[in-house]
């Protein structure tokens, strides 16, 4: 017989953690509405290839040293920005202009990270040197260049629907706005988890491990070795650990999941599904696909179980008194890159 533990959770209200407050610059805003300009800009198909922003459509066949392609050649067609060619390389684009050729060999004109996914694409092998010095004919198609949007209210309705604003300071206050709700999420998100390891790793509680090993042994439907126990232990325990702490904070603290909590974890799985795009007015087909979903009972299930892990961590968060500290976005990203590392 194994007994569950005795213990009394730990408070959160003691975890003295911190709650980083990204700042944002106006760098920040200017970047993102130049995205904005770019992402919503208007494509046109100039004649002749005059900057590193043109897309080129281009065609690749393997060649000798004079530009003579094979009867039996495989081509390969590809979209390019000119900023993808090595720097150096750029320069004998310019000018270029439909039906026009170049030969280059993919060592020359690229530097490594466009050459790797251009080596995939083409079938070669990146690890084998001779394959990135083969001649290739290069034959330029069409020439498109996204003009970026003027900062006037049609684009502003355009980037915002449903939003009334009319001038630019109202496009960066938005901007602005959002920005500044992403960063706090990622704070919230980086406290929630330290707050989860605090709960987990503080609450003191004693295991009948021999118990659990033997369950872990024997308890299952095929029978594990000794080996296969001490490999799983570890994680079984760590796993038994948060669940009897987050079991006990949803009873002490009347916890509860509604159909409407459902339904809103499910309804950012199809989001996620779909990236989210052109969604927005099809909300009767993704209400009805829902609907689909809260039949599943495997379905429900989970989504309860990750909101009522969220409403435990939110309720650890609204407890922990958490000293607010201003940082800077690289610093922060360095913060939660090296927690990702660590756990």
């Amino acid at each position: 017989m194994g007994l569950k533990p005795t213990f009394e959770v730990a408070d959160p209200a003691k975890s003295r953690l911190v709650r980083y407050k990204v700042t944002i610059g106006e760098d920040m805003v200017d970047a993102e509405v130049a995205r904005k300009r770019r992402q919503l800009g208007k494509m046109t198909e100039p004649e002749k290839v005059d900057n590193g922003e043109n897309v080129l459509n281009v065609t690749f066949q393997p060649c000798d040293e004079n530009g003579r392609v094979a009867e039996d050649a495989t081509s390969h067609s590809n979209s390019l920005l000119v900023k993808y060619f090595r720097e150096a390389y750029r320069p004998s684009l310019m000018g270029m202009s439909k039906g026009d050729t170049r030969i280059l060999n993919l060592e020359e004109a690229f530097d490594e990270k466009e050459r790797d996914w251009l080596v995939s694409d083409l079938g070669l092998d990146k690890n084998d040197p001779e394959s990135l010095k083969k001649g290739y004919l290069m034959t330029l198609g069409k020439i498109g260049h996204v003009e970026d949007r003027n900062l006037d209210e049609e684009f502003f309705k355009e980037a915002y629907p449903g939003k009334d604003i009319s001038t630019e300071a109202g496009f960066r206050d938005q901007i602005r706005s959002e920005i500044r709700s992403f960063w706090d999420k990622q704070s919230s998100n980086h406290l929630q988890h330290e707050l989860w390891h605090y709960l987990k790793d503080r609450t003191e509680m004693e295991f009948p491990d021999g118990f659990l090993r033997r369950w872990l042994m024997e308890g299952q439907e095929k029978p594990k070795t000794e080996e296969e126990v001490e490999a799983e232990f570890p994680t079984f325990k760590d796993q038994l650990r948060w669940t009897l702490v987050s079991d006990r904070i949803v009873t002490e603290q009347g916890i509860q999941v509604n159909e409407e909590d459902v339904r809103n974890v499910l309804r950012e799985q199809v989001m996620g599904y779909f990236g989210g795009v052109g969604l927005e007015g099809h909300m009767d087909w993704l209400e009805g696909y829902v609907d689909r979903m809260m039949k599943d009972r495997q379905q429900v299930e989970s989504a309860s179980r990750r909101v009522l892990g969220e409403k435990v961590l939110q309720w650890a968060e609204s407890r922990s008194d958490a000293e607010e500290k201003p940082i800077g976005k690289d610093e922060f990203t360095a913060i939660l890159e090296k927690h990702r590392h660590e756990h």
